[in-house]
């Protein structure tokens, strides 16, 4: 799942951030605006809702950057300590 891939290639490479690390974090986020935007015409239509499959991706997409912000702060924590 891109979600904990995420994360887990994050918690890896740390200290070596980079564009390349995040591929899988931009997939997820790529993924989940496609989802919204075909969702958004079934919300036109029976009005202003939010399809539940739409909820969960975004809280998804919202917890697993929250999580790689986490691994982050945790790694500069670290660094800034020389530990």
């Amino acid at each position: 799942m891109p979600s904990e891939s995420s994360a887990r290639l994050i918690r890896a490479v740390a200290p070596s951030i980079s564009p390349a690390s995040l591929s899988d974090y931009k997939a997820l986020q790529d993924f989940v605006s496609k989802v919204s935007e075909s969702c958004s015409t079934v919300e036109n239509a029976s009005g202003q809702q939010s399809l539940h499959v739409v909820l969960f991706l975004e809280k998804l997409r919202d917890k697993t950057w929250a999580d790689i912000k986490s691994v982050l702060s945790r790694s500069v924590d670290w660094t800034a300590m020389g530990i």
